[in-house]
C-alpha cells in the first residue's frame, strides 16, 4: 500500500470516527427536535466538541462538519425524530455491521444525491441573505438549487478522479474557473446590468451583495475549497494536506486494520485506547453503555438503563460481557462483572418467544418429576417463573420420540381446587404458595395485588373482562376458583359492574330503587344495608331512614357501586 493510500484510508477512518462522535452525542444526550428539524445549540456545541479536529465557533461561523455527518446520517436513516426527539435507529446498527469499505461506499452515495445539503450555506465565508429558514432559495437568489448542485458535485468527483498527479488547492480552483466557470452560477451574461452582483449572496458580515467580476474566486471558490477539504478529502476521493494546500490523487489499496483496545475500571468506566479504533465495535460498546465522546480520550460508562434497553433489543448479556471482555487484555473487575450479571438479571426477565414451545404447570405440579427426564434433556427448556418451561418449538419428531405414549403430560380436563378465599368486602385472599396458573389468571382477570397473599378486586378490570369473556362466564370462573361461595357484597359488586344489575337510585324522598328483583334481594340480605331502611314498599323499593340516602351512598361506594341521581334512566 502507497504512502498516499494509507493517508486517504486514515482520512476516511477519522471520518468514521467523527460520525462516530455525533451520533453517540445523540445517544447520550437525546436532544430535542426544535421547529427548525434541527437539535438545539447545546447539541452542536457537545457533537464539535466530540469531533477529531473541532471547528471554530468565533465570529458567528456554524459547526459545519456537524451540520455535514447530521445530513448524511438522517439520510441514511440512522437518525430519527421519536416524539420530539432525536435518536439513532436499528438502521444505525445495520450500518456499523458493515465492512469499512460498504460504509465509505454509502457515505458517498449519499453525499451525492442529499438534496438537502447546500455547501453554499456551509462555507463560512460566505452569508446567504436569500436563503430562507426552511432551507429554500429565493427566485431572485442566485443560490443554486438543489439540482445544480448535484451536478456541480459530480462534476467535482469526475474531476478529482481524473488527476494524474499531486496539485495545489489554488492551482484546482483556478483550473475550475477556467473550464467550468458556470459550474454553480451562469457567469455568460455578467456584463448585463441584471447580473452586477451575486444575488443574495455577501461576504460575512457584509451589508451589499458581492460583485460578480473579480470575485468567482471569493464565492465559487470558497464554496469548492470547503468541498475539496470536507466531502471529497474525508470520503477517500483525495488527499488533502491542509498544511501545504496540496491535493494528491487517491492511492489503491485497502483500508487500514484498526488496532485498539479498552480498560475497563472498577468505577464503571470503559477506555478506549489506540490510535485505530474500529467504528463497528465502538458503535456496538455505546449501544449498551452511556458514551462520553467529548473528551480528548473515548469513554464509556457502563449504566444499568442502557445496558437494560440493550437486553430488549435482543442482545444476549452474556454475548455483551463477552464482548467486552474481549476488548480488554485485563480481566473485568470483579464488582464490574457482578453488577452486570446482576442488571441481567433484573431485565432479562420479561422475554418473547414467537414460536416457543411453553410447557406449564396447571396446579402444584414439580414439572421436573412429572415431565420425563428424557424430554427434558432432548428440549434443555428455559425454567420460567412459577415451576414452568419454555423452549424454541422443537421438531415434532422429538416430541415423538421422547413422550411415553397415551399418556397425558398434564391433564387440562380437571378442576383444580380452589384456592382464593373471598372476604366480606372486595379483597380477595390467595395464599402464594398454593397458587396455580388457572388461580393467578383468574386473579388477573378482576383484581390487581395489594400485597404478598391479598388482592383487591378492580372495577375497571372486572368491566373489561365482562366485555372479553362475557359477564356470566365470568362469574362462572370466579365461583370456581372460590373456596367459599360469593358474599352478598361480592356479588353484588362484581354483577353490577359487569352490567348485569343497572346503578341503584337514591335520593328525593329518601326512596332507593333497584328495578332488578335479584339486586334487590341481594341488598335486602345485607344487614349493614337493613339498618338503613324503614321498611320496603314494593319490590326494590326501599324507604329510607333519615340521612339513609348518605350512608347508603357510602355503603354501596364502598363497594365500588355508583348511584344514579336521576330515578327515570338508568
Amino acid at each position: 500500500m502507497t504512502d498516499t493510500a494509507i493517508k486517504t484510508a486514515r482520512g476516511f477512518h477519522t471520518a468514521e470516527l467523527d460520525l462516530l462522535s455525533v451520533l453517540e452525542v445523540v445517544i447520550a444526550r437525546s436532544p430535542k427536535v426544535l421547529k427548525n428539524g434541527l437539535p438545539n445549540l447545546a447539541f452542536f456545541r457537545a457533537a464539535n466538541a466530540a469531533l477529531h479536529e473541532p471547528d471554530d465557533e468565533a465570529d458567528g461561523v456554524g459547526f459545519v462538519q456537524v451540520e455535514f455527518w447530521l445530513t448524511l446520517a438522517r439520510n441514511l436513516e440512522l437518525l430519527a425524530n421519536a416524539d420530539g426527539q432525536l435518536v439513532v435507529t436499528p438502521e444505525a446498527d445495520q450500518f456499523f455491521a458493515i465492512s469499512s469499505g460498504e460504509r465509505l461506499l454509502r457515505l458517498r452515495e449519499t453525499w451525492l444525491a442529499a438534496t438537502e445539503l447546500n455547501e453554499f450555506a456551509l462555507t463560512p465565508e460566505l452569508e446567504l441573505p436569500a436563503l430562507k429558514k426552511g432551507r429554500t432559495v429565493d427566485v431572485t437568489s442566485d443560490v443554486p438549487v438543489a439540482d445544480r448542485i448535484l451536478e456541480a458535485r459530480r462534476l467535482l468527483v469526475d474531476v478529482v478522479s481524473s488527476l494524474d498527479a499531486e496539485i495545489t488547492l489554488a492551482q484546482l480552483l483556478r483550473r475550475l474557473e477556467r473550464e467550468h466557470r458556470n459550474l454553480f452560477v451562469n457567469h455568460d451574461d455578467d456584463s448585463s446590468w441584471r447580473h452586477t452582483y451575486y444575488r443574495g449572496i455577501r461576504e460575512r458580515g457584509g451589508r451589499e451583495d458581492v460583485e460578480r467580476d473579480g470575485s468567482w474566486q471569493l464565492v465559487e471558490g470558497a464554496v469548492l475549497r470547503l468541498m475539496c477539504t470536507l466531502p471529497l478529502a474525508r470520503l477517500g476521493w483525495i488527499d488533502y494536506d491542509p498544511q501545504s494546500d496540496v491535493i494528491t490523487p487517491a492511492g489503491e489499496g485497502g483500508l487500514t486494520e484498526p488496532s485498539f483496545e479498552v480498560v475497563v475500571q472498577p468505577n464503571f468506566e470503559v477506555v478506549a485506547l489506540g490510535d485505530r479504533p474500529d467504528p463497528s465495535a465502538l458503535w456496538k460498546l455505546a449501544r449498551f453503555t452511556t458514551p462520553r465522546p467529548e473528551g480528548r480520550v473515548r469513554t464509556y460508562v457502563l449504566e444499568r438503563k442502557p445496558f437494560a434497553d440493550a437486553l430488549g433489543r435482543g442482545e444476549p448479556a452474556a454475548g455483551l460481557v463477552d464482548f467486552l471482555a474481549g476488548l480488554s487484555r485485563s480481566p473485568i473487575p470483579q464488582n464490574v462483572r457482578f453488577s452486570l450479571d446482576d442488571w441481567a438479571t433484573l431485565s432479562e426477565r420479561i422475554k418473547i418467544w414467537p414460536d416457543a414451545l411453553l410447557i406449564e404447570a396447571e396446579g402444584v405440579e414439580e414439572l421436573a418429576k412429572v415431565v420425563p427426564e428424557k424430554l427434558l434433556q432432548a428440549l434443555q427448556p428455559t425454567q420460567l417463573a412459577g415451576g414452568h418451561y419454555a423452549v424454541p418449538a422443537p421438531d415434532p419428531g422429538v416430541l415423538r420420540e421422547n413422550l411415553p405414549p397415551r399418556r397425558a403430560v398434564l391433564d387440562y380436563s380437571r378442576r383444580l381446587a380452589p384456592v382464593i378465599n373471598p372476604t366480606e368486602g372486595t379483597d380477595l385472599l390467595a395464599p402464594r404458595e398454593e397458587l396455580h396458573l388457572r388461580a393467578r389468571q383468574l386473579l388477573a382477570l378482576v383484581s390487581h395485588s395489594r400485597s404478598t397473599d391479598r388482592y383487591e378486586l378492580d372495577a375497571e378490570l372486572v368491566t373489561l373482562s365482562s366485555q372479553a369473556i362475557g359477564g356470566e362466564e365470568l362469574l362462572r370462573r370466579l365461583r370456581e376458583g372460590l373456596s367459599r361461595p360469593l358474599s352478598s357484597a361480592l356479588s353484588l359488586a362484581i354483577r353490577t359492574w359487569a352490567g348485569e344489575f343497572p346503578r341503584p337510585y337514591a335520593g328525593g324522598a329518601e326512596v332507593l330503587l333497584a328495578e332488578n328483583r335479584e339486586q334487590a334481594e341481594l341488598l335486602d340480605e345485607m344487614p349493614e344495608f337493613r339498618r338503613w331502611v324503614d321498611r320496603r314498599l314494593a319490590p326494590g323499593v326501599f324507604l329510607l331512614r333519615p340521612n339513609g340516602t348518605i350512608e347508603l351512598r357510602k355503603l354501596l361506594e364502598g363497594l365500588g357501586i355508583e348511584l344514579r341521581k336521576d330515578a327515570r334512566g338508568r
